[in-house]
């Protein structure tokens, strides 16, 4: 059941009158009326709220009187503040300007006053809870209702009226996650909030050595690269979004390294490389049709027949060579890490005939020409069909052969 001190807490202590007035011999010296107490703007603004407050409009009165209030520091203007907390159904914020009131004016007050604020009080506080409020996260704004309350983590218990509340804890880079409670006449609750980053990252640590096991950043950088992005240097400690992500690490005249991985939201990612010497080499290979063939590359023998392996980039001479055959020598570049492939077939030296020539069978013919020349130094048998239309032995005058 509603008390009589809370019924009267009403539209009464300031409609018409605009005014909160009590008599007691110990407040003689005092006006007896609030009013009567203000002077200047601080009596203006008293007015106004008077009217406001007639008007419906508590949050307006309010203002007013809390203006009046600051300008002329009299104790019982929170009375009528806390009327109008009353009348917005915020009856915590109505206690508390009671008790400022109490606090005060407790050197000046007449007794029949503080006895009022009192029973007033005792009538609000069924109606009002604590609620303490926690998160995970320090130096976030606590709203109750969308009303800042403070910055965690909270002094003390906050007071808020029983019925459903929205409470939010928000921090700027964190997801503004509000809840809706419920609280009820004489169960203080709590409430902790976990914040939830608006961007999910994770810490990942990237070091690096080269394959004697010296640190890499004893006169050598090496650079990290996040999703070829530079971060930094080696060892390097940072945070990125949680997720697949491509680590790399550069260093001079060392083969750069290169990993994927997962980072975890909120985890710990540790990513080593071992760093080995760049290599300025290529691949060369060399096919003969014999095996009696020589390779030789820059005046040494490498192979025989065949040859397949690394060379150094930058200028080579090859040469392929063959008793009894015209050697080949070529002069070659190559890059680092081309593949570089050579087919080579030697041609026979050429003695006493002509290497375009071909003899068999005491008939000579010029390699690639229809017209055939028929020679002989002795007598010639020919078994099976007639040799020809030429006699044994002629040979056109026109037509040289060196060395016959």
């Amino acid at each position: 059941m509603i008390t009589a001190a809370f019924r009267n807490l009403t539209t009464r202590s300031l409609v018409a009158t605009a005014l909160v007035a009590f008599a007691g011999d110990s407040f003689a010296a005092a006006p007896r009326r609030v009013r009567d107490a203000l002077t200047g703007e601080a009596l203006h603004a008293f007015d106004r709220g008077a009217v406001l407050f007639a008007d419906g409009d508590f949050s307006g009165a309010r203002a007013e009187l809390e203006r009046a209030h600051a300008l002329s520091h009299e104790p019982r203007v929170l009375y009528n503040v806390a009327v109008c907390e009353k009348s917005l159904r915020r009856y915590a914020r109505a206690i508390a300007s009671l008790r400022a009131s109490l606090d005060e004016g407790k050197a000046t007050l007449p007794r029949d006053y503080r006895e009022k604020v009192d029973d007033t009080i005792k009538a609000l506080e069924p109606f009002v809870t604590t609620l303490t409020i926690e998160s995970d996260q320090d130096g976030a704004t606590v709203f109750v209702d969308d009303e800042n309350v403070g910055t965690t983590p909270l002094a003390a218990p906050i007071a808020a009226e029983v019925g459903e509340h929205t409470i939010a804890v928000r921090k700027t880079g964190y997801l503004d996650m509000p809840v809706r409670i419920a609280l009820t006449s004489g169960q203080p609750k709590a409430v902790r909030l976990a914040l939830d980053p608006a961007v999910k990252r994770g810490t990942v640590h990237v070091d690096a050595t080269t394959k004697v096991g010296a640190g890499v950043g004893d006169g050598l950088r090496a650079r990290v690269l996040v999703d070829g992005v530079e971060v930094g240097d080696t060892p390097w400690t940072g945070t990125v979004d949680a997720g697949r992500h491509t680590f790399t690490v550069r260093a001079a005249e060392l083969v750069t390294g290169q990993k994927m991985d997962d980072v975890a939201f909120g985890g710990d990612t540790r990513i080593a490389f071992t760093m080995e010497p760049e290599k300025h080499e290529a691949r060369l290979r060399v096919v003969t049709d014999d095996d009696e063939t020589s390779i030789v590359l820059d005046g040494k023998v490498v192979a025989h027949g065949q040859f397949d392996g690394a060379v150094a980039s930058g200028e080579h001479q090859l040469r392929i060579t063959r008793a009894g055959s015209e050697p080949r020598v070529s002069d070659f570049v190559v890059r680092d890490n081309e593949v570089r492939s050579l087919n080579v077939t030697l041609e026979s030296k050429r003695s006493g005939v002509p290497a375009w020539l071909w003899v068999a069978g005491g008939i000579v013919v010029a390699s690639g020409v229809t017209t055939a020349v028929v020679f002989a130094t002795r007598q010639t048998s020919y078994d099976g069909s007639a040799p020809g239309t030429l006699a044994p032995g002629f040979v056109p005058a026109s037509f040289r052969i060196r060395g016959l």
